[in-house]
């Protein structure tokens, strides 16, 4: 490949990645079990999908490794053990390793930095100074500190146990069986991080209905050896390649990487991937799509992750992590507990049934999405703030407004009480890729306190509180959540327009997204909501620019990568009683954060606003040319 052309090609997956398509970011490995144990990444999480056909005790040990790296805080693990009835037989939090100071120099809040990083140093002809790969050395991770947990879990029930973990990349965990059972493994919300020979020859169950694949690859490291190939039971080969220019997805816009035609024509069959010897780690990304109709016509579709098996005996007896109850595919016990009751209760006798039925069946939609890892999967990629935290998923504001309500029967509010555990608990820990926006990030906070409110759940609600803490202090990393100029930022930028979404969709009065109401209306007791929306309007008043108003035009001397204005505000100026600064008035002169972000002065003729505080680095900037390195002023 020509080498400006391919520089275009690696700064174009940069830019892609960097817009949360490539990054919504899991990475796992996966091996039978043995003694030494598995090596798994957290990338963001794993799922191990547990054969024990004799219902035998075991017992899960972990080894757990932080490399802190990257972290810019506290970041603990989740870690639960499901039972074949769904019940969670552990479920607690494993605490940080109490290595905290911020690592990183940069600004590396939100997207896959770290990925992103690598690819445009070597696009931009230069090398990083570390291999992306290094961390995973065996020898590099024995110098580590490993802190043990062994958790007995008693059996009795045959059939599949799972093993959910979410963390952060810099977390390393080692997974043990006693004795030995056969397991595959999911990542999630995305990718399955590989290296050395653990995903050498794997194999997948295709679950039913599947309408088709949705296949990447990336190798981050150069020089570039692995090569990939993905093969049908009849022995189609659907893929075969290397990840040049880093980074490969077939069709990402125009459909499936991989089509099943006809719909359907691989269930239940076993495809088998196999990955070929070299020295760099990778990751590799396998969706098994639903059609997109019914409760999966939603958002960004419904598919879910492969679950890689050691061989083709096990991916048969796990069966992908699918369910199918009359021709359907669920994911998790309590799905079927619900989708049984909604067929045995047609609720259709009076109309007050009927307006019940619709927002259980609503209800039951939106948990139709938790998949292999908990979590709300899609067709191709999902950032779990936008796809679970608020504008998919639709469960925790209508699953806390039906556990209040006096005509819902309590076996049911039990089956929702379930649901949202299962997914809060996962959604409480999707703080990586899902840092990228500052709209979609701060919406996870808001579902999260639906979510504990509905389930009265102490584990919950301490998840909530340290979420909303590290929200508003930047304690996910520098340039993520609240900004102290008081706008949810993204790391590379202030956000303006994307601050609208927020007063838009907090206010009580509902929205496009929330018809029913926000959580300002909802949280009456709690006024932390109220506080930080109150912060909103003021900033409002000193940024908004007149003459941009309503138009898509990026001149305005605030935001560095999102163009002009509140969608709520009105055309006098003005954000609910909040007058702009630019209005005549007494003279005032303000510098934020000591002038180190941005600058306002009103006298007597003009008002004058500079913004001056956010550059990004170097390495973001190939692939933000001309958005991100913004300094300017208007008068």
């Amino acid at each position: 490949m020509a080498t400006k052309t391919r520089t275009r090609l690696i700064k174009w997956i940069a830019c892609f990645a960097a817009w949360g398509q490539l990054t919504a970011g899991f990475a796992a490995t996966q091996g039978s079990a043995s003694d030494d144990g598995q090596v798994f990444r957290l990338y963001d999480g794993v799922t191990a999908y547990v054969a024990n056909p004799e219902g035998k005790d075991f017992t899960v040990s972990l080894d757990v490794r932080d490399i802190n790296l990257s972290a810019n805080g506290p970041r603990e693990i989740l870690f639960k053990i499901y039972d074949p009835d769904g019940l969670p037989v552990v479920r607690e939090i494993i605490p940080d390793d109490g290595c905290t100071p911020a690592n990183p120099p940069d600004r590396v809040g939100g997207w896959d930095h770290e990925l992103q990083s690598f690819m445009t140093h070597y696009a931009a002809g230069t090398t990083p100074s570390s291999r992306w790969s290094a961390w995973s050395d065996p020898a590099h991770l024995k110098t580590l500190t490993a802190r043990a947990f062994d958790r007995p879990v008693k059996g009795g029930k045959k059939g599949i146990y799972r093993i959910v973990l979410a963390g952060t990349p810099d977390h390393y965990v080692t997974l043990r069986l006693s004795p030995a059972l056969a397991y595959g493994v999911a990542g999630h919300p995305i990718w399955m991080y590989g290296h050395g020979a653990l995903l050498k020859k794997r194999f997948i169950t295709v679950p039913r209905n599947t309408t088709g694949i949705y296949f990447a690859v990336a190798e981050p490291d150069e020089p570039r050896t692995r090569r990939f190939k993905l093969t049908a039971q009849d022995g189609k080969v659907l893929f075969d390649g290397m990840a040049d220019g880093g980074y490969v997805a077939p069709k990402m816009w125009t459909g499936p990487a991989i089509e099943v035609s006809p719909p359907g024509a691989y269930d239940g069959q076993v495809l088998v991937l196999e990955v070929s010897d070299g020295p760099g780690d990778y990751l590799v990304k396998v969706t098994l799509q639903q059609p997109n109709k019914g409760a999966f016509a939603d958002y960004v579709g419904m598919g879910s992750q492969a679950v890689f098996a050691p061989d083709e005996q096990t991916a048969r007896l796990l069966q992908g992590g699918v369910t199918v109850v009359d021709g359907e595919v669920f994911w998790h016990p309590f799905q079927v507990r619900f989708h049984n009751w909604l067929k045995a209760n047609k609720l259709d006798a009076t109309d007050a049934e009927k307006a019940l039925r619709k927002e259980l069946q609503a209800e039951f939609n939106g948990f139709r999405l938790l998949e292999t890892g908990d979590a709300r999967g899609s067709a191709t990629w999902v950032n779990l703030a936008y796809g679970m935290g608020y504008y998919g998923c639709k469960i925790f504001r209508p699953g806390w407004v039906l556990m209040r309500r006096d005509d819902v029967p309590p076996d049911v509010k039990d089956i929702i009480r379930e649901g949202l555990i299962v997914g809060g608990d996962r959604l409480g820990f999707a703080t990586h890729t899902e840092k990228v926006n500052g709209n979609a990030f701060a919406q996870i906070a808001v579902a999260l306190w639906y979510c504990h409110r509905a389930t009265s759940d102490a584990l919950q609600k301490e998840r909530f509180e340290t979420f909303w803490q590290r929200w508003t202090t930047e304690g996910w990393g520098t340039g993520s959540g609240l900004s102290r100029s008081g706008d949810a930022q993204e790391f590379l930028a202030h956000d303006m327009h994307y601050g609208s979404y927020i007063m838009d969709n907090w206010k009580p009065t509902g929205n496009t997204w929330v018809k029913e109401g926000g959580i300002i209306g909802d949280a009456g007791d709690d006024p932390r909501f109220q506080k930080v929306l109150d912060r909103y309007r003021e900033l409002y008043t000193y940024l908004y620019c007149r003459e941009t108003n309503g138009r898509a035009v990026a001149a305005n001397p605030w935001s560095a990568r999102t163009y002009q204005h509140p969608h709520n505000q009105a055309q006098n100026w003005e954000i609910e009683g909040h007058t702009w600064k630019g209005e005549p008035g007494p003279d005032f002169t303000v510098n934020v954060n000591g002038g180190n972000e941005w600058f306002a002065a009103r006298r007597k003729g003009y008002y004058i606003l500079t913004f001056h505080g956010r550059l990004a680095p170097d390495w973001t900037s190939q692939c933000f040319e001309g958005q991100i390195v913004f300094v300017c002023g208007i008068l």
